[in-house]
Order: structure tokens, then C-alpha cells, then sequence
């Protein structure tokens, strides 16, 4: 699940007020007459938007297709609620967050707090923490296991306070975290550096028809003009935990791990650790056999799936790529005019699905947008262009490549 940080937030230069209205500026928004007063894909306000495809997001995943409902906000797009069934995908077996759950200005180190957040600038605000917690205190409650990871969107205050407040270290299925001591090798010039990556990845390990899975998610940091650097990933945590103990299959998250075009990252000072060199193309990560990200933002309508035999190990590694930020919150296409918003906000929040299939040998990947109800970009009215979905399907023996032991 990439990027969710705009559902989060929902402010947008075309909506005149996210936290007490349902109001569109008709100067920037698409809006007529008494739409332009309060959109029909409004309640309440537009945070009260935002909380809604949330929820009903995390409901999608976990398989509580009777309490999806968009009847406040879907306006005149023919989307459904209160389902009997699933329209796509059966109850996830396990959901894993790719980071920027919030979209919080930087500095990432500013505390977790009303006090604070609802006054460092004008997009900042604590009902992002809010709103997300919820989120995954829906799927907590689910049972499904799951790990949320923090992107560069995400105050580190607010993530270890979302992972306190989840009782993350007392689920079932946690393993290990990294240490909340400063990285050593973090001196001279990096010595500033150090709170980046402290107490911030985590790893989990559940059982799923018969076989563990591992899943960890690496803290990492990339050079932008808000962030000076240097590049910066957890390999040490990586190392640590690949295979969760016992060379289980293994699921790799981190924020910036995939590129666009399917490249796994490695930018960065070689001597602070790559995430490909320093993890992925360990010839000790065998069990390493997909790596997911999301971040990245140039093209924002991207979606990518593939794979690629990792010289060092020998072995096949898929790689998903996807990021919708900064999407439409509602873009319906023409007959949703002139009811419509702006172009911005996610288009209701799509996720990647991954079905491992031993008895066919194939690992699959799609992507769903739980709003439109489609996997396909034009689906249901949806304007064409607006976002990228994609699907894939390859060989995957699970058995021959991770036997059970008797």
C-alpha cells in the first residue's frame, strides 16, 4: 500500500477549506452552482473525506466488504457499498504500508503533537496522525498481520508513536526492530544523521497456508532539496533480519526501493550502506524474493511490476514499483461534471495485490483501486490518463524454491 499521504491530509489548492467545509474554489476546482458550495463528494468537511477512503481501504484488505460504504461521497459515480462479497481479491493474508502514510512538511524530526503539527505550517496538521492511526487500527483489529512502514512524509515521532499506540512489539506475528541506539557508523560528518534510522524498521513473520513468511520494512532517507543528504538506508537492520531467522520467504519494503522504471535503488555513500549493493545483492539473502517501494513522484502516474535474477544469489527477485500521491481526489470523467474537484489527492487511494499461487506455480500482481471498484484506469467513468495501473503474471515455484521442512 503506497502513499497514502494526500487521503491523510486533503488539502488542495482547489478546496477552500479541508478541515470546516466541503467547499471547491471555482477559480481552480471543477465545480458549478451549488457543487462549488459543498461537493457531493464531501461530508462534513474534506478531512471527513479523506477518513472515509481511508477506512474503506483498510476494509477492502481485510475482507469486511459489508461496512464499505461511499454513499456520503460518491457523488454521481456508480460505486457501490455495503458489499456482499469481494468485487476483486479474497482477505489479504497479510498488508505491508510503503511509507508516506502523512504528509508532513520536514524537518521529519518535529514532535508528534496537536501543539506542534497543527502549527508548523499551513498544510500541517494532527489529524493526519489521526486519520491514519485509525486506519490501522482497523486492520489491527482484523487480525491480519501487517507492518506499516515510515516514509520521509512521516515525522519519526509520529511513526513511534503510531507503532507504540498499535502495541506493535506485542502482536504475534512481530519479530525484531531495529535498535533505537544511533547507528555507529554514523561519525564525522553524519554524526547528524544518526536519529534518521533509530527504533524505525521493523520485520514480521506469519504463517500463511502452510509456509512463514518474513517481511521486513528498511528505514531510509533520500537526498531531496528538503533532506541534504546523505542517501541513507538501514542495511544493517537488513542484514539482520532478512529470512527472519530461519531463510523463510522474504518480503522487502522500503520507501525509495524501486525506481519507475524498476531499477532497486543505490544511491548513496557505499561506506553508510546501499540498499541493492548492501542488502538485495547480498549472496547471502537467497530468501529475498520481492522488494516493493513507493515515493517517487517523477512520472506521479506510475505503476510498474517485474522481475530480475539477482547475480549474487542466483535467484529470481520481483519488484514493485507504485505512487499515486498527488492524484485526484475525484476525477470521474465528464459525467461527474460539473460536480468534479481537483486534480490532486490520489483518486480515492489503489493498492497492489500479490497472489502467490503454489498449485499453478505463478506469482501475480495487479493493481485495485478500492474507489472506482477497478482494476483499470477507465473503469467506471474514471477520466483516461489519470493514473497508471498495471498488471503482472510469471512463474514462481514456491515449493521448489522455499521446501517445507517435515
Amino acid at each position: 500500500m503506497p502513499d497514502t499521504q494526500n487521503l491523510a491530509n486533503q488539502w488542495d489548492a482547489g478546496v477552500v477549506s479541508p478541515a470546516t467545509s466541503c467547499g471547491v474554489d471555482p477559480l481552480k476546482g471543477s465545480c458549478a452552482g451549488a457543487a462549488c458550495e459543498k461537493s457531493p463528494y464531501c461530508v462534513d468537511s474534506w478531512y471527513r473525506t479523506g477518513e472515509i477512503l481511508l477506512e474503506n481501504m483498510a476494509y477492502s484488505m481485510t475482507g469486511q466488504w459489508e461496512k464499505i460504504d461511499y454513499s456520503a461521497i460518491k457523488g454521481r459515480d456508480d460505486v457501490k457499498s455495503k458489499l456482499t462479497k469481494s468485487l476483486d481479491h479474497p482477505k489479504c493474508d497479510m498488508i505491508l504500508g510503503l511509507g508516506d502514510m502523512m504528509d508532513i512538511s520536514f524537518p521529519p524530526g518535529k514532535l508528534c503533537t496537536p501543539g506542534v503539527l497543527d502549527k508548523a505550517s499551513p498544510t500541517d496538521n494532527y489529524h493526519q496522525y489521526e486519520a491514519v492511526l485509525r486506519f490501522w487500527r482497523i486492520i489491527a483489529e482484523s487480525g491480519v498481520p501487517f507492518l506499516p512502514l515510515r516514509g520521509n512524509h512521516d515525522p519519526e515521532d509520529c511513526f513511534s508513536k503510531l507503532m507504540t499506540e498499535l502495541e506493535f512489539d506485542k502482536r504475534p506475528f512481530y519479530y525484531a526492530k531495529s535498535s533505537s541506539e544511533r547507528p555507529p557508523e554514523f561519525k564525522g560528518e553524519y554524526v547528524q544523521y544518526r536519529p534518521v534510522l533509530a527504533g524505525q524498521s521493523y520485520a514480521i513473520k506469519t504463517e500463511i497456508d502452510g509456509h512463514t513468511f518474513c517481511a521486513v520494512g528498511v528505514q531510509d532517507a533520500i537526498v531531496n532539496q528538503h533532506w541534504p543528504g546523505p542517501d541513507v538506508t538501514d542495511v544493517g537492520f537488513c542484514k539482520q533480519a532478512i529470512g527472519c531467522g530461519g531463510n523463510f520467504p522474504t518480503i522487502l519494503t522500503s520507501h525509495g526501493a524501486v525506481l519507475p522504471h524498476g531499477r532497486i535503488d543505490d544511491s548513496g555513500d557505499p561506506a553508510l550502506g546501499r540498499l541493492r549493493s548492501g542488502c538485495v545483492a547480498d549472496a547471502n539473502h537467497a530468501e529475498l524474493f520481492l522488494v516493493a517501494g513507493g515515493h517517487w513522484t517523477s512520472p506521479v502516474r506510475s505503476s510498474y511490476k517485474g522481475s530480475e535474477v539477482i547475480a549474487e544469489t542466483g535467484q529470481r527477485v520481483w519488484k514493485l514499483f507504485s505512487n499515486w500521491q498527488e492524484q485526484n481526489r475525484h476525477n470521474g470523467g465528464k459525467p461527474s461534471w460539473p460536480d468534479g474537484v481537483t486534480a490532486s489527492d490520489s483518486q480515492g487511494g489503489v493498492y497492489t495485490v500479490v497472489t502467490i499461487s503454489p498449485s499453478e506455480k505463478t506469482l501475480c500482481a495487479h493493481d485495485w483501486n478500492p474507489y472506482f471498484q477497478s482494476r483499470n484506469a477507465t473503469d467506471n467513468g474514471q477520466e483516461p490518463g489519470s493514473i497508471a495501473m498495471s498488471e503482472l503474471c510469471e512463474d514462481f515455484d514456491l515449493e521448489a524454491r522455499f521446501p517445507r521442512t517435515p
